[in-house]
């Protein structure tokens, strides 16, 4: 192929998933550059490729949320994850006596209901937006069939999510010391 030929190929192939990603309707007001930079944010999708996170930002669908407004609430079905474009959500469990206890409050370029792709067990706790709160909803179906179709996309988010994980066990960890130290002082 010479190398004009390649270039046109090149530029054709930029030019038709720049207008496939202008008709998504949840992108039409952003150029390509800062839907990127979005999606790039968010720590599972850091190591992705240009071209691998094309393919993730046609997977998704805009979702608002006015404040106080319940995302999904413990028990219900795992149908995909979050990823927050703007706004507050907090993660709480309702405990009996108790009331409603915070595990989590996450913020712009923060995800949440990545549980639901690692296994089909109901929804762990609530999600309730604390503000106007803008989401982008990704399907669990959509999306394991698509990191299923690449060994490396699937082992890139495999290790990005195992990190994630990681970190939010440690968490766990340091709180729980903290409510062992407390508990034992009394």
């Amino acid at each position: 192929m010479s190398p004009r030929n390649f270039y046109f190929n090149i530029r054709c192939l930029y030019l038709s998933t720049n207008l496939y990603l202008q008709n998504v309707p949840i992108f039409n007001k952003m150029n390509v550059g800062e839907k990127m930079e979005v999606f790039r944010k968010v720590p599972i999708f850091r190591d992705l490729k240009d071209d691998e996170l094309y393919q993730i930002l046609s997977l998704a669908e805009k979702k608002t949320y006015k404040p106080e407004e319940k995302i999904f609430s413990e028990g219900d079905k795992g149908d995909g994850f979050y990823i927050i474009l703007k706004g507050e959500v907090r993660i709480s469990m309702i405990l009996e006596g108790i009331g409603e206890e915070l595990l989590m409050l996450l913020r712009e370029n923060d995800y949440f209901g990545e549980m639901s792709l690692i296994d089909d067990q109901p929804r762990s706790a609530n999600a309730i937006s604390d503000k106007d709160t803008t989401c982008m909803f990704i399907e669990k179906k959509k999306f394991t069939d698509f990191i299923h179709s690449d060994i490396y996309i699937e082992n890139k988010i495999i290790n990005a999510f195992l990190k994630e994980l990681s970190h939010r066990m440690r968490n766990t960890d340091k709180k729980m010391k903290n409510i062992l130290l407390l508990m034992k002082s009394f």
